[in-house]
């Protein structure tokens, strides 16, 4: 499946020093979905869409592939590999069947997609690959041959870490994040975020006030993960409840600190030295 391409006039982006720019729309909801608890009207023919704005040659070109995903998720679902050659999607709610009109009439999303990006060519769909229910957030490994994905499922909340070359995706990982926090319940995960060294992941448990550090170590391509440091809680500036669904864990390339924040309130971001 290849990507729809429209050339923009040269004006648009001019001014603009990138390559690619990334974003994706959800057909599913509009604006008042939220608070009504309906979705778009069917008749409406909206699409979830995965939309590319790219350099070629000295102009841009639009491109629009279809593509599952959920605004009901953090802004994490949407990765794009720093070589600019692929684009990393994740699906939080799978698309509406014939007849839906509610929100809650939408089954849980599974998949994780990877969108090539050639030279010269439409982006197209290059492989895609199931993890548990309703995946949070993605990130990309410093080296980007690993993306690292939480998902809060019925069965609990996951870490998905996920082999990837060229656009092509090699066995998931799982791992219980209750276990590695060694939490007596279940943590629900909002965010997760690899430290520049690319062996430290940071995982934001929204409904703790927690950040978690897990330390990555690998050996013949398989990953075991375990607790790091200890288990930062916020509060006073940030002070997350249960309803407050999103929360951001920023880490800056030096590695020398961590920016964390929530989406949804105006509280002031609070950073740590490590």
């Amino acid at each position: 499946m290849s990507a729809t391409t429209e050339v923009l006039p040269d004006k648009v982006l001019a001014q603009v020093d990138a390559g690619v720019i990334a974003a994706v729309a959800d057909g599913d909801f509009v604006a008042g979905s939220y608070a009504s608890g309906d979705l778009a009207p069917d008749s409406a023919g909206f699409r979830d869409t995965l939309v590319l704005l790219r350099r070629s040659g000295g102009g841009w070109r639009r491109e629009s592939l279809p593509i599952s995903n959920s605004v009901t998720a953090p802004p994490e679902v949407l990765r794009l590999a720093a070589d600019g050659r692929s684009v990393y999607v994740i699906e939080r709610l799978a698309p509406r069947t014939p007849g839906a009109s509610r929100i809650a009439e939408l089954a849980p999303g599974r998949r994780l997609f990877a969108v090539a990006l050639p030279a010269g060519a439409p982006a197209k769909l290059a492989d895609a690959v199931e993890l548990d229910d309703f995946p949070e957030a993605l990130d990309i490994s410093p080296d980007g041959r690993t993306i690292a994905v939480v998902s809060n499922g019925s069965g609990g909340s996951w870490l998905h870490l996920v082999p990837c070359a060229g656009g092509r995706f090699g066995s998931v990982q799982k791992f219980d994040l209750a276990e590695i926090a060694g939490a007596g319940r279940a943590p629900r995960a909002s965010n997760v975020a690899w430290h520049p060294s690319g062996r430290i992941l940071a995982i934001n448990f929204h409904t703790e006030n927690r950040i978690l550090f897990v330390v990555l170590e690998e050996s013949g391509g398989h990953f075991s993960p375990r607790p790091w440091g200890r288990r930062w809680k916020w509060g006073g500036i940030l002070s997350w409840g249960a309803s407050r669904r999103m929360g951001a864990t920023i880490l800056p390339p030096t590695g020398g600190a961590i920016l964390t924040l929530s989406t949804w309130q105006a509280d002031c971001p609070r950073a740590l030295r490590s």
